[in-house]
Parts: structure tokens; C-alpha cells; sequence
């Protein structure tokens, strides 16, 4: 489009047009820009979009797009607005790509914990349904050209990067889209998920999270339930969600609850589950996997217009998600567990059914809470660790330079004088090392819980990341640890 196009349809603004050329990108991040784009100064925490004015000029951009404009340079258009530029981003995003999301139907899954799964199993359920579907989690990206590792370090991506993937999954023919939504992409401060429309979307758990950026509960929910303002048909949400009277306010007639199904049987890699008096089967044994491949299925058959009891027979074929409860094989006669979890909640539910399925084994876990992140959660995390655990090594998980005995002495807070007589406490900085560790540590039937980093394929020092591989490292560990018993 040309820059009075796009001016044209954003009264709030001002345009100084230098020279109406074709805007061929549009870009936030000044290294990012190639000839003909427009460059959306946007404010952080950090720094100002308006400091790399000049570096973005020299890169090609012809068209700035700003708050305030400290000085006019000669052969760049400009356009100010005070209205938000993240907002403004994310509807020139959609305008720039013809508004995909009303062209396919987009679901959306927002939650604490569960969503990449969640999103996961309704992507493989309406693909096996013959519904070719598109595509976007934390783990995952599907344009309807097949699965890839979502390699752009948001579990939400910026708005140009969502409605590119919506504009080629429209192209790919795909009939829907499955989005993971973020509560910072949500809220009205980044506002990446503007001009979506989405048809159906479903929440998984919430507890408290994301509070270095939210400040308060509330407005972690309010963020939360911009999701359920945005849908026009159906809003799922389980009947014990502690959230429901938030997003049941917002949503109304929208509103439809869930109840999760009875459980008949339990191992710890499938379990049995009744529903409506018929048997079905989980190829995981853990409860919450049950309520979340449950509710992917309650939304297709709503989706689909199908059945629910011809869609839950389906689920005895999902594949788990990646980093997600992935059990490490190995010859040694331990347990080896890789999941994401990283809040309280979630390593109550993770060690919680394995205690349930395993009352004598011993548990270890490994675990650390990202840096310069909410930190509010930290004391009950460890408290959780403490309850089920013998041992427990703390360690980084994306430290961003902060100092790992400030994450240490918070993860350890709460523990109570009497549980930590009881329990090895650890602090190990190196991330190989603390597994090497707990290997050390453990006994045939034990077993070893490494939380936080699941699929994640780097760790974040603040100034610099390394590559990493959690089931591949404690792999290698494994081999190590062979071979020096046959030497």
C-alpha cells in the first residue's frame, strides 16, 4: 500500500508526506528494516523508538511513525498520532496484510499453564478430522505447510510476524487457525492481538503470573479476558477455573463450561477416562494433560458441528508436546522427567501425580525461575519443590544477568525450618552441572524432575544466549555415566 493508503485509514494520526511511495514492510526494531518501510517508534522500559530514527532512515525506511517528532528530516514522511503505536502496529499489520483472521477461523487459547498443549491437541484433532489447520504456540509453527519449531523466541510473536502467518496459512488454504495468546500480547500495553478476530477460544488454568509487568492479579485477568471480549461464539473455561467469574462477566451468553471427565485408570504414561458411559483413552497419565486434551475436544466438536463422542475417541492418537512431561529414556533405573513448568501451580500438578502413582520413590528436582521475571511467585515454587521432594538443586533457567543466589535465597523463603532439615538443598549455577548432580544424587527407582526450560532451545544471559537442549544434555550425562561404570 501507499503511505496515503495507509495514513488514509488512520484518522487519529497526521501525516507530513515527504514522497508517497510503496510500503513494502513494517518494522518496530530499526535493524529490521529494508528499503520502503515504515518504521513504528515504539516506547519500553528500556529505551525510545525515537532514538533510532536515523539508523532506521539509513536503513531504507521511508515512513516514520510516531508520537513525537523532535525533527523533521528531509525525504521521510512522518506520521504522528498520540494514540498508542503498538496498537497502531498491530492494526497497520492487519490492514498491511488484508486482514487475514476474517478469512479463516482463528481460535485462540489463553491460560498460565496448559496452552501450548491445549493449542497442540485442537490443531491435531481437526487435522485428523480432514480440516487442514494452521498453527502458532510457544513450541509450534504451522502455516499449513507443516509443523516447525517456533523459532522466534515469543510464545505470541509482534503483530506483522501473527498476520503474516495468518495471511500464508490463508494462501495454504488452511480452514483454521489455533493461536496461543500471551497475557502480554493481550493487554493493552503491547496490544500485539489487535484486529483479530477470533471465532472460538478456550482458557486453560490461571494463577498468578507475569507480575513484574501486570503489577497486580487483576490486571494479569483483565489482560486475560481481552480474549473473551474479542471472540464472537464460544468461550470454554472449566467450572473450577479460578478466573471464571471474570471471563464469565465478560463473556455472558458466550460463556460454555466445562467439567472434566471422570478418570477410570491411571499409569503414568496413559490413563482411562469415562464419560457419558463410555470408556475413552489418554496416551498420558496425568490428569491436567486429561483436561486439557478434553477441552480441545469439546471445542472442535463445537467447532466442527460433530459429536463430542465421536471426537474423544481421537485422543488415544494425540502425540504430547514437546518439553512437556517428556520422559527421558535410560538405562539406569530412574524416573527422568523434562517438563516446562515454572510456576507453582504447575509443580503441583506435575510432582502431585506422580506422587499419587509413586508413594516410596524419591524425588529430585532441578529447577531455577527466570531472571528479571516475576519474582512474587519464587517463595511458593520452592515451598512446592520442598513438599514432595528429598532434594533439590537450583540452577538457572534464563538468568538475564541476575545474581543466582537473589533466585536461590526467594525459591527457599518459605520453606519452613522443619522441611528444610529434611530436604538437600543445592545451589548450582551451571545448568549441566546441576543435572550431573542430581544424577549423582539419586538411586535405582527414583525419580528426577528437571523443571523449567522443557523445549526451550537456548538460555537467556541478558547480554548473550548459548544453546541448549534439556533432554539431549541429561542424554549426554547418561551416556557419561555408562561408560564410566563399564571402565
Amino acid at each position: 500500500m501507499l503511505i496515503s493508503q495507509f495514513a488514509s485509514h488512520f484518522p487519529e494520526g497526521t501525516l507530513t508526506l515527504a514522497k508517497d511511495c510503496k510500503l513494502e514492510f513494517l518494522a518496530y526494531d530499526s535493524r529490521a528494516v529494508v528499503k520502503n518501510s515504515a518504521f513504528f517508534c515504539f516506547s519500553g522500559t528500556q529505551t525510545n523508538g525515537n532514538k533510532y530514527i536515523k539508523e532506521a532512515i539509513s536503513n531504507g525506511a521511508t515512513l516514520i511513525v510516531t508520537n513525537e517528532v523532535e525533527e523533521l528530516l528531509p525525504g521521510v514522511s512522518y506520521f504522528t498520532t498520540q494514540t498508542s503505536i503498538r496498537t497502531l502496529y498491530a492494526k497497520a499489520s492487519a490492514l498491511f496484510f488484508d486482514y487475514p483472521s476474517t478469512k479463516l477461523s482463528v481460535i485462540g487459547v489463553t491460560g498460565t499453564d496448559g496452552k501450548s498443549s491445549t493449542c497442540d491437541f485442537i490443531y491435531q484433532l481437526l487435522n485428523k478430522l480432514g480440516y487442514k489447520t494452521g498453527l502458532s504456540s510457544t513450541v509450534f509453527v504451522d502455516i499449513g505447510e507443516g509443523k516447525n519449531q517456533n523459532n522466534y523466541h515469543q510464545s505470541t510473536p509482534e503483530a506483522f510476524v501473527i498476520q503474516s502467518l495468518l495471511a500464508k496459512a490463508v494462501e495454504n488454504n488452511c480452514k483454521y487457525f489455533v493461536l496461543e495468546a500471551t497475557s502480554h500480547a493481550l493487554s493493552k500495553e503491547y496490544d500485539r492481538l489487535n484486529s483479530i478476530e477470533y471465532s472460538y477460544c478456550a482458557y486453560t488454568t490461571i494463577s498468578s503470573e507475569h507480575l513484574e509487568f501486570h503489577k497486580t492479579y487483576q490486571q494479569y485477568i483483565e489482560a486475560k479476558a481481552n480474549l473473551a471480549k474479542k471472540t464472537q461464539n464460544k468461550v470454554l473455561i472449566y467450572s473450577n477455573n479460578k478466573a471464571l467469574s471474570e471471563i464469565k462477566a465478560i463473556a455472558g451468553d458466550k460463556l460454555y463450561r466445562l467439567t472434566p471427565p471422570l478418570i477410570i485408570k491411571q499409569e503414568l504414561e496413559e490413563l482411562e477416562f469415562l464419560y457419558e458411559d463410555n470408556l475413552y483413552m489418554l496416551p498420558f497419565g496425568q490428569n491436567y494433560n486429561l483436561e486439557n486434551a478434553f477441552e480441545a475436544a469439546s471445542l472442535v466438536s463445537l467447532i466442527t458441528n460433530k459429536p463430542l463422542n465421536s471426537v474423544l475417541p481421537l485422543l488415544r492418537n494425540l502425540t504430547k508436546v514437546k518439553g512437556r512431561f517428556t520422559l527421558v529414556p535410560n538405562s539406569i533405573g530412574r524416573t527422568i522427567i523434562v517438563d516446562f513448568a515454572h510456576t507453582p501451580d504447575s509443580y503441583h500438578k506435575v510432582l502431585s501425580e506422580c506422587r499419587k502413582l509413586n508413594h516410596d520413590s524419591s524425588f529430585i528436582a532441578v529447577f531455577g525461575s527466570s531472571g528479571k521475571r516475576d519474582s512474587s511467585k519464587r517463595a511458593q515454587m520452592g515451598l512446592e519443590i520442598a513438599r514432595y521432594c528429598s532434594a533439590m538443586i537450583i540452577t538457572e533457567d534464563d538468568p538475564r544477568g541476575e545474581d543466582l543466589t537473589t533466585t536461590f535465597n526467594e525459591l527457599t523463603s518459605a520453606i519452613p525450618p522443619f522441611l528444610k532439615t529434611r530436604i538437600n538443598i543445592i545451589q548450582e549455577d551451571d545448568r549441566t552441572e546441576a543435572i550431573r548432580k542430581a544424577l549423582a544424587l539419586s538411586q535405582t527407582g527414583d525419580f528426577i524432575f528437571l523443571l523449567g526450560v522443557g523445549a526451550q532451545t537456548q538460555i537467556d544471559y541478558g547480554t548473550y544466549t548459548k544453546p541448549w537442549n534439556e533432554v539431549e544434555t541429561v542424554s549426554k550425562l547418561l551416556r557419561e555415566m555408562s561408560c564410566c561404570k563399564e571402565n
